[in-house]
């Protein structure tokens, strides 16, 4: 494991350009990048999951996030048209889900 001067560490494969292949990279926040990378950037699929639960799983492009899931601390993955979290069978949003929108 290599860490670094910023507090964050990799572990994973290298080539001489750096960290590339597969591997796991944690910040110094404690959120944490397992996937793929090329020349020391996020390339490829991977997943940055966080201390709070939530988790986006995506695809990188030299760094940029170009697609990605957001997936809620108990696992509902949030969608961005049509998306059923106000709707049965939905379990975890009735109590917000009830209220008018001017008293959220």
């Amino acid at each position: 494991m290599k860490r670094f001067p910023t507090g964050s560490c990799y572990e994973g494969t290298w080539d001489v350009l750096g960290m590339s292949g597969y591997g796991t990279y944690t910040f110094h926040n404690g959120v944490i990048y397992e996937g793929e990378l090329d020349d020391g950037m996020f390339h490829g699929f991977g997943e940055l999951r966080y201390p709070s639960g939530e988790t986006i799983k995506g695809k990188w492009k030299k760094g940029a996030l170009v697609e990605r899931t957001l997936i809620f601390d108990d696992g509902l993955p949030y969608e961005e048209y049509d998306w059923s979290y106000c709707r049965a069978p939905d379990r975890s949003a009735r109590p917000v889900c009830s209220q008018p929108v001017s008293h959220i």
